[in-house]
């Protein structure tokens, strides 16, 4: 039994040097509705030493948060953590630490955090424990839901106000335009009566004219005979 034992801790031994190659640069996760999980190097057998672990969990879905939960929890314990620790962090750039992870157990077993978070891993050369496992999955933002709510509800507002406006301008032109095409027809037809009064008294007075010419033109003949 101690053989075996032995010959596990050689092997995991050898996977923690693999692993801790492994580690030399970000690990980029991404999270979705379903449950995924993450671990320590070797889990379950014993995390390597030295080594330093990152990964980046991000989601792409708008108005999501990552959840964090703890399932598994065997990081060496000290006081502040200063040996082997798991710091989470909120954002992956603006090292906004959430909490410092170390022992058998969290009383945070479940984070709610924002579109992406960053986990670091640092172990040192001593005490060596099984390592953790964590489950990330994403949830919808209720505030972030009542805000795109209110920013829906806000513009369909502004909408209906502009359509408002617009209803009501075309209206106003209209009564304007016909108001106005009125206007030019009573003149017009006010025009056209004033032609054909002119017309009759010209007319008139022409016939007028006629019949004096007419008239001179009879006494002169009567005046010759």
């Amino acid at each position: 039994m101690d053989v075996l034992k032995l010959c596990l801790i050689c092997i995991f031994a050898v996977l923690g040097e693999v692993n801790a190659e492994l580690c030399s640069e970000m690990q980029y996760l991404t999270a979705h509705e379903e449950v995924a999980q993450l671990s320590s190097p070797n889990y379950p057998g014993l995390y390597p030493k030295d080594i330093e672990c990152k990964w980046w969990i991000y989601t792409r879905e708008v108005d999501y948060d990552i959840h964090l939960r703890f399932i598994h929890l065997d990081i060496e314990d000290s006081d502040d953590c200063i040996n082997d620790i798991l710091t989470v962090n909120q954002s992956a750039t603006k090292e906004e630490k959430i909490v410092d992870v170390c022992g058998n157990s969290t009383n945070q077993t479940l984070l709610k955090l924002g579109a992406d978070v960053r986990l670091i891993f640092k172990t040192n050369n001593e005490t060596e424990g099984t390592g953790f496992v964590i489950e990330y999955f994403i949830v919808e933002d209720e505030h972030g839901e009542n805000e795109k709510s209110r920013y829906t509800n806000y513009w369909g507002i502004v909408l209906l106000v502009v359509f408002i406006v617009i209803a009501v301008a075309v209206i106003i032109a209209t009564i304007v335009a016909c108001k106005f095409a009125r206007k030019r027809q009573k003149e017009k037809e006010t025009r056209n009566v004033y032609a054909i009064g002119y017309s009759t008294d010209f007319d008139e007075e022409h016939e007028n004219d006629v019949e004096h010419e007419n008239d001179d033109k009879e006494r002169i003949d009567e005046k010759h005979v």
